[in-house]
């Protein structure tokens, strides 16, 4: 039986605990707690928690989103510096609303 780290998780305690003894080189199984007895698998069996590894490529790829979304709001607050002598209020308006939902999507991209 393959298990992997998540199906260790979802694994009740008294299940790990009968899955512990049947490995034998476990020690004071009935003493440990859940996480306890999923890490004592993990080592015995060599299964590799995956999951922290691809929260780590989610994170990484959401920050360099977000270094290009400010980028992008960084050059559009230049750009309406730059016109803003010439520009209309609406158009003013129109660049306030841009920088805006790129503020927005910044800080949804920052939650996950």
């Amino acid at each position: 039986m393959d298990l992997t780290y998540n199906d260790l998780i979802k694994l009740p305690l008294t299940k790990l605990k009968e899955l512990a003894l049947s490995i034998g080189d476990i020690h004071g199984v009935h003493g440990m707690k859940k996480m306890q007895l999923i890490q004592a698998i993990c080592e015995k069996k060599g299964i590799v928690d995956t999951s922290k590894e691809e929260a780590e490529k989610r994170r990484k790829a959401a920050h360099a989103d977000i270094k290009k979304i400010k980028k992008q709001k960084i050059e559009l607050q230049q750009e309406r510096e730059t016109k803003r002598s010439s520009m209309s209020r609406t158009e003013l308006s129109e660049y306030r609303i841009r920088i805006k939902k790129l503020k927005q999507k910044t800080r949804k991209l920052a939650k996950t």
